[in-house]
């Protein structure tokens, strides 16, 4: 594991811990979910180059119309002016946007839905330079299987609209996706979108395997399991139980966003040559 992929696996310990205590803490579902946006929010605030802002809020064109609200709105304040930040800003006109984030505690079909319904409110603003933000979906934890998100998420695109998120995380099934252009992983067939689970490998020589993934042992009912310490969640991929890596699934949606952001400026971002062939291996989930 390299410096990179063993960093991330840290940052998503500290998330999970800092989610789940204030979860146990708090009953309020409301509340809940808004710590949990900015626990979030947290962690883009120190990976975004420092040009980006971080809030939160709703899009607007210049003809007046507007989307709908918007969890995490990730926009340009360096060369842009914030024309409506003399106040806590809260309107974000289209082309100062370079990505929304819609965050869920859990994933399930209307919470999907409604990832969706935001989506098709960003395609329909008019900006001057044709510019659409990025859309993406961010779950902590799911009540479905790998195989249901994927299937949800695919029944929101139509023969006239796509309203599939650009790129989506669903933490606690180690499950990733998205579009092919941001989301740089091995193992994919010619497709403009993808979506996987990122499980742990197998050593051969102290190396990890590509394509060679630990099962949970026969007898193991649990829905997690733990492994020199660590828990990792157990997922059922196409009939089959194998234990997914979630910081694997993070560390691939955070270099997808920035990916998203470096594209307008033709960029590659530096981290992005950092990330292993290793770590961007996944196995395929159908619908």
């Amino acid at each position: 594991m390299s410096i990179v992929e063993q960093y991330w696996a840290g940052v998503l310990q500290r998330l999970q811990a800092e989610v789940d205590n204030f979860n146990r803490l708090i009953g309020h579902q409301g509340e809940k979910g808004r710590e949990n946006e900015q626990s979030l929010s947290r962690v883009l605030e120190r990976l975004v180059p420092s040009r980006y802002g971080v809030g939160s809020g709703l899009l607007i064109d210049s003809d007046g119309r507007d989307s709908r609200q918007m969890d995490i709105v990730v926009y340009e304040q360096n060369d842009e002016p914030t024309i409506l930040a003399q106040t806590n800003q809260v309107l974000f006109p289209v082309e100062n946007v370079r990505a929304c984030i819609e965050v869920k505690t859990t994933a399930d079909k209307e919470e999907l839905v409604d990832g969706g319904k935001k989506k098709a409110s960003l395609d329909a603003l008019n900006a001057f330079d044709n510019h659409r933000p990025a859309m993406l979906f961010f779950a902590y934890r799911s009540n479905r299987s790998a195989a249901t998100v994927s299937k949800h998420i695919n029944l929101l695109k139509s023969e006239n609209n796509d309203c599939r998120p650009d790129l989506f995380c669903i933490l606690e099934l180690g499950l990733v996706g998205g579009r092919s252009d941001l989301l740089t992983v091995n193992r994919v067939d010619e497709t403009d979108y993808v979506c996987g689970i990122t499980p742990l490998q197998e050593f051969s020589g102290g190396v990890r395997q590509i394509g060679r993934y630990r099962n949970p042992p026969d007898e193991h009912w649990d829905a997690e399991i733990s492994i020199d310490g660590t828990i990792y969640p157990i997922v059922e991929v196409s009939g089959d139980y194998v234990i997914a890596e979630p910081s694997r699934a993070l560390l691939l949606f955070c270099d997808a966003l920035l990916i998203a952001l470096a594209k307008r400026e033709g960029k590659t971002p530096a981290i992005h040559r950092y990330i292993t062939d290793i770590a961007r291996d996944i196995l395929l989930v159908g619908d």
